[in-house]
């Protein structure tokens, strides 16, 4: 129904959509975990083995014995290099913290065993963590997620491998580069009596060689009841489609244009959206609708309502733009502030971050105290005198007595947000209605009241528009903050999106939309102290439209159900093109890879010219690519190299690789030296170079492998190519090894491989 100028209207998501999501829906997306401290009763089924009861912990040496059977290099290690502390820094969960230096490397690695089960609630190994992957890859993503699935298993005997459900918009596959470690990162969520629940969670890292990185298990330790299903699948979904309420609001369109801040150059659409409900769920076995919080700390529905203010509105200042003065006054009129706070500075800003708003900057410092540091920040609209936005930096109040009670009530404070409010936003009470849900909460000895005014046009809600307000205890505003947005503009924009469809023919398509599936949740009550417990654990049924969690709205104008949130999207990648002129070519897969990782290009026919010489320029190029792709941490990206001119290759180079190294030994070339031609003895040079062997090679001139070949009179890099050839990096041919010619594109491209291939053998990394 549409919401007339002067009603009352219930809150909804778009209320205060972009702050934060429901409770609700963190519960269906598996957001929120959790460790309360509750046993539901009844006839129950654990998530893990025994009950949540207290219990005797485990010793220092079962702990040792838990971690040692799922990690049994742990019986390897000297005692020495073992450390073991115990962790109550959470009583709900105390642990085992056990940690070890693996072999006589840096690397260090660390399990967590819980204290009260003897299960693994955590374990990381720097070791994984910085190997180096090889290519192709040891373990592909189908066998990292087999490893991965069986580890969690053997760290919690309770949860078997077919309990866990992958959830694969966490799925994760990075290697960034050619040289670069690489990652595979799964989250689960586990399969309970049959039925999913998104507060048990799992997260588990592994590398490229199938060793796990980083495991992670976020578990509430709760007791769950069996299934007893009273009220069928079909019953549920007919008693959600009955139950369902619209609200027609204006909501941006979250493209790559969408702008959280300066919303007027946003685009709009008018649309019908669910009432947000605060019973999302209905109970499997009572039929009773749920919500995600029990007895007082359910919440209730939020109302909007027109301003009631005691204070004239605030009007355009008749003489054009405000100076200095003008300014301070109206500031110091409207916003109650003590007079010990003076004057410190201020700045005219003649476009307000962006904006276009000219403004005045005053800072005001309270002066009672020498050493007092509290300061004003506040921001004035020299054009309209609007407050544009208003901080303070140090709190507490002059005034506050020994109990730090607040002497006022929330609804005085109410009362002076809404007078606040419509003394510095022009048209307040046309542009903006106040939330009936007031958050409250302890600052520095203060009581803070924190208020929500939503913007609308024509009584109609517009999203991500809003002001908030922050009263402190003894009344003075301590904070404020606006859409930076200017009403009457945006006003003109959303006229133009006239109403096409009924909220009947709305309601229609989300009922055909809707259906229901059936999973576990846990419902929380908040005690005295803010902390979380759970007071039950339900099997329930919950709405889904389009099969999906998502939050769906049809659109006023079109008709058509949309996203209400798109997704994030993130640039796809381009497809690789396959060189058209390797087909038939010996090194054809060598080359293939090099495509893949963008360390070679093909013309746009399509062509690699795969038996091209290539410069010592353009193998310095492959080697960034092969290390860094299009990563600007060490400089600019390898495209720009390509547009560089001659001259400039030593010093650009020199200011990129430095920082590496093992380029150092051509600070002093010049630029016509990286345009020749590179030969395969340059080349096993710069390779010992790279390897940080250019030292040891020196001492491998006489080689036999080097002085027996044909050639051998001809090669400068005797020691280089002697240690080349040993690490299979190069090869001879005919007793020759050919010193002298070219190096090719497909020799380099196979080159690259066996340096991938080599470099976890490597007792240096190629890659820091």
């Amino acid at each position: 129904m549409k919401q007339g100028q002067g009603q009352q209207v219930k809150g909804s998501r778009w209320f205060k959509g972009m702050i934060g999501f429901t409770l609700a829906l963190g519960l269906l997306n598996g957001t929120m975990n959790v460790q309360p401290a509750y046993a539901a009763g009844g006839e129950t089924s654990s998530v893990q083995a025994g009950t949540t009861q207290a219990k005797k912990l485990i010793s220092e040496a079962e702990a040792f014995n838990y971690a040692a059977k799922l990690l049994p290099e742990l019986l390897k290690v000297a005692k020495a290099n073992v450390k073991i502390s115990f962790d109550e820094s959470d009583p709900l969960s105390p642990a085992w913290n056990i940690s070890w230096k693996k072999d006589e490397s840096k690397h260090e690695a660390l399990v967590q065993v819980d204290a009260r089960k003897g299960q693994i609630i955590s374990y990381y190994d720097s070791g994984h963590a910085s190997a180096k992957s090889s290519y192709p890859l040891k373990a592909t993503l189908e066998q990292a997620e087999v490893k991965a699935k069986r580890f969690i298993a053997k760290a919690i005997p309770a949860i078997k491998e077919s309990d866990l459900v992958l959830q694969p918009e966490y799925t994760e596959q990075s290697r960034p580069s050619l040289f670069s470690s690489a990652y595979y990162s799964f989250q689960y969520y586990l399969n309970i009596n049959g039925y999913a629940s998104k507060e048990e969670n799992l997260s588990i890292t592994m590398n490229g060689n199938g060793d796990v990185v980083g495991f992670g298990a976020y578990l509430s330790n709760k007791d769950y009841p069996m299934p007893d299903i009273k009220l069928t699948k079909q019953q549920a979904e007919n008693k959600f489609k009955e139950e369902l309420q619209l609200e027609q609001y204006y909501l941006p369109v979250y493209d790559d244009n969408y702008n959280p801040m300066y919303t007027q150059n946003n685009e709009y659409r008018l649309v019908y959206g669910e009432v947000e409900n605060e019973t999302p769920f209905i109970d499997a076995k009572t039929g009773e609708a749920l919500g995600a919080w029990s007895g007082e700390n359910a919440e209730e529905p939020s109302i909007l309502s027109e301003l009631k203010s005691t204070v004239s509105p605030l009007k355009i200042p008749a003489q054009g733009k405000l100076t200095e003065e003008q300014a301070l006054a109206s500031l110091l009129s409207t916003i109650n502030l003590p007079s010990e706070y003076k004057k410190d500075r201020s700045s005219y800003l003649e476009d307000w971050y962006g904006t276009g708003y000219p403004a005045w900057e005053f800072i005001l410092q309270y002066q009672k105290e020498s050493n007092n540091q509290k300061a004003v920040t506040a921001y004035i609209n020299a054009k309209t005198g609007e407050l544009l936005a208003l901080y303070t930096d140090g709190s507490g109040s002059e005034e506050m007595t020994d109990t730090n009670q607040p002497s006022i009530t929330m609804q005085t404070a109410k009362q002076i947000a809404v007078d606040l409010v419509t003394g510095v936003f022009l048209n307040a009470a046309k542009y903006m209605r106040i939330d009936s849900d007031v958050s409250t909460y302890e600052s520095n000895g203060e009581t803070m009241y924190h208020f929500y005014f939503a913007q609308v046009f024509n009584g109609i809600g517009v999203a991500d528009n809003y002001t908030t307000v922050t009263i402190s205890g003894d009344g003075l505003l301590r904070e404020y903050r606006r859409s930076l947005t200017d009403p009457e503009q945006l006003e003109k924009k959303l006229m133009l999106l006239q109403q096409n469809i009924s909220v009947e023919d709305a309601r229609s398509k989300f009922q055909k939309a809707k259906s229901t599936d059936l999973m576990y949740i846990h419902q929380r009550s908040e005690d005295l102290e803010g902390e979380y417990e759970t007071t039950a654990v339900k099997l329930v049924y919950f709405p889904l439209t389009n099969k999906t969690n998502d939050y769906y709205v049809v659109n006023a104008v079109s008709g058509e159900l949309e996203l209400a949130y798109e997704e994030e999207q993130y640039p796809e990648e381009e497809a690789v093109i396959q060189p058209t002129d390797i087909d038939k070519h010996w090194a054809k897969t060598s080359l293939g890879a090099m495509v893949e990782f963008g360390i070679l290009e093909t013309d746009e026919d399509g062509r690699l010219y795969p038996d091209s010489t290539i410069s010592i320029r353009d193998w310095i190029v492959m080697l960034e690519r092969a290390f860094y792709r299009d990563d600007d941490y060490y400089g600019v990206s390898p495209s720009y190299y390509d547009e560089l001119e001659a001259e400039y290759l030593d010093e650009e180079y020199g200011d990129y690789y430095y920082e590496e190294d093992w380029l150092e030994a051509y600070n002093d070339k010049e630029p016509e030296y990286f345009e020749q031609s590179l030969t395969r003895d340059q080349l096993a040079l710069m390779l010992m170079q790279m390897l940080n062997y250019d030292k040891l090679s020196a001492f491998m001139n006489k080689e036999k492998d080097v002085t027996s070949l044909q050639d051998a009179a001809s090669i400068q890099n005797k020691g280089a190519v002697s240690l080349a050839i040993k690490l299979g990096l190069l090869t001879t041919t005919g007793g020759k090894f050919n010193p002298k010619a070219p190096v090719t594109k497909a020799q380099a491209s196979v080159l690259m491989i066996r340096l991938a291939a080599l470099q976890d053998k490597l007792d240096s990394p190629l890659i820091s």
